[in-house]
């Protein structure tokens, strides 16, 4: 297979693409190659995730912890067919669990900062889940496939990116990675529904800077 990664033709053996292989969803196969995860679509996704132009676009904006397209992928035909994407390799997300507060915290601005700049630019978030977001020490959101530009005000767009990213911490960071009983999990939800602020907010101001971020969950569940 030949593809062109902006304008430099890069070729795979059937065998390289086997070796290079990393994992495969619904829209399309994710290849690691050099220090980048391609992403190529399915023949019969590829009207529904980034269009050429929405990831061209999404190039130009500068984010920390919310992964982005870098370069466009095309076939020997130079018809658009994916994106690439910078890897990270994957530890134990288990190992959240002992991230100390501080360094939390310091992972909540970098995506809130994000956050900021991409509903600035009216970039709307979807699909951020467990499947989604990469622990390698930092906490990395990757394959924008699914985010998309809207015409409404960036306020708006910037209360519902929270919403979404509110939604992520508490149920795809938090609850799947601290062995958390359900009454513990029912504690959680309402202690964090009931306070005021998005749910980074709510940890700064509760938690101390050298407590793990299991034994402030277990604290407040403790309440």
């Amino acid at each position: 297979m030949k593809i062109y990664m902006g304008d430099k033709m890069v070729s795979f053996t059937q065998e390289q693409l086997d070796y290079l292989y990393h994992s495969e969803g619904t829209e399309g196969t994710i290849y690691r190659y050099q220090d980048f995860a391609l992403k190529i679509y399915h023949n019969k996704q590829r009207q529904l995730g980034l269009s050429e132009e929405e990831a061209k676009r999404l190039m130009n904006i500068k984010t920390a912890r919310i992964t982005l397209p870098q370069m466009l992928l095309y076939d020997e035909k130079k018809d658009y067919i994916g994106y690439a994407e910078p890897f990270f390799m994957n530890y134990s997300k288990k190992l959240i669990s002992k991230m100390k507060m501080k360094t939390w915290n310091k992972e909540l601005e970098q995506i809130n900062h994000d956050v900021a700049i991409l509903s600035q630019n009216q970039v709307k978030l979807e699909d951020v889940s467990w499947w989604n977001y990469i622990y390698n020490g930092e906490i990395h959101l990757v394959d924008p496939g699914s985010y998309h530009f809207v015409s409404y005000e960036p306020k708006k767009i910037k209360e519902e990116n929270k919403y979404i990213i509110d939604h992520f911490l508490l149920y795809d960071v938090l609850i799947p990675n601290l062995s958390m009983t359900k009454k513990e999990q029912e504690r959680l939800k309402a202690h964090f529904k009931t306070a005021q602020g998005n749910i980074g907010q709510v940890i700064q101001q509760e938690a101390s800077a050298e407590e793990t971020v299991k034994t402030y969950v277990k604290r407040i569940c403790k309440l």
